[in-house]
């Protein structure tokens, strides 16, 4: 009867332990389960709101394209502190506001943006890039879109010709020859100021380098420079006088017209001046975009 007693013991224990065990399998197994779920509707949400968002920025282009919409280039910082783009209705104006001076800040005076439509392979850009895109690299890793690169005047800068970069190194040293200008950088041109006050402007014209003056235009068109009249365009409207720098004559003249405004303003030369030192080297998309550089829109997936 002992025996049977120990034997019957040693069965309840080995009864315990199976069970015991079953009921860990079982919640191990419900856990997975349970994590799997909520990652696969998580994927499901994830995609259902790219999906939303590619769908709207597709509507929007075609409004533009019909012109039952116009594009406004001024970057606005939702609540989560994402740049946004702003589609005003025709309707609807922009309201004014009083400027006591030259800002920091782009202001593109209405110019229609120009972007350039490409195709994207997701598997081409960096980690940091898909994060920053919030595109998850399991889920969008093999996939393409045809998407339209914007381009800021210091990546257009960088992806353009050698005797573009020379050119506009040159103009620069001109500039810096003397004291009183600044030069501010914006997304899509360079502004050269003394004080507040405007004096040029360094943009790109498509794919053109281009320098405009707030110089009376009367004084300087019609020479064999060709310099242009912009007055009547509200994208020049306070530097209307245009010299396209395609040429070394076109430079020459940019620079003669920096020293007529020197003079105008009483401007001291350096004693000494330093040649600038750019590193104006070229950039991939990938790094283009993570400097800033270029903005991307996704059109639709290939």
């Amino acid at each position: 009867m002992v025996i049977a007693g120990l034997l019957s013991a040693q069965t309840d224990k080995i009864i315990l332990i199976c069970s015991l065990g079953v009921i860990g399998l079982l919640l191990i197994a419900l856990g997975v389960f349970a994590f799997i779920k909520f990652n696969f509707r998580k994927v499901r949400r994830f995609d259902a709101q790219w999906q939303a968002k590619r769908d709207e920025i597709t509507r929007r282009i075609a409004d533009m394209k019909s012109g039952r919409l116009k594009f406004i280039d001024e970057p606005v910082i939702d609540d989560d502190g994402v740049e946004q783009d702003i589609i005003l209705e025709e309707e609807d104006e922009p309201e004014e506001e009083e400027s006591s001076g030259v800002e920091d800040a782009d202001d593109e005076d209405g110019e229609e943006v120009q972007k350039t439509e490409a195709v994207l392979a997701i598997s081409s850009l960096s980690r940091e890039s898909r994060k920053k895109l919030d595109l998850r690299e399991k889920e969008y890793n093999g996939k393409k879109y045809t998407v339209a690169y914007d381009y800021s005047f210091e990546a257009k800068l960088r992806l353009s010709d050698e005797s573009v970069k020379k050119t506009y190194v040159s103009l620069m040293d001109e500039i810096g020859n003397y004291e009183a200008f600044e030069v501010r950088s914006g997304y899509r041109k360079e502004r050269v100021c003394i004080g507040n006050k405007l004096q040029a402007v360094i943009r790109f014209s498509e794919d053109t380098l281009c320098a405009a003056f707030a110089l009376d235009p009367e004084k300087y068109t019609g020479s064999e420079y060709g310099a242009v009249d912009k007055t009547e365009s509200e994208k020049f409207k306070d530097t209307p006088l245009v010299v396209k720098l395609t040429s070394r004559r076109e430079l020459d003249f940019a620079k003669y017209l920096i020293t007529k405004i020197a003079e105008a303003n009483s401007c001291t030369a350096v004693i000494q001046p330093v040649p600038s030192d750019y590193d104006l080297s070229a950039l991939s998309v990938d790094e283009l975009f993570l400097s800033g550089m270029l903005k991307i829109d996704f059109i639709k997936e290939i």
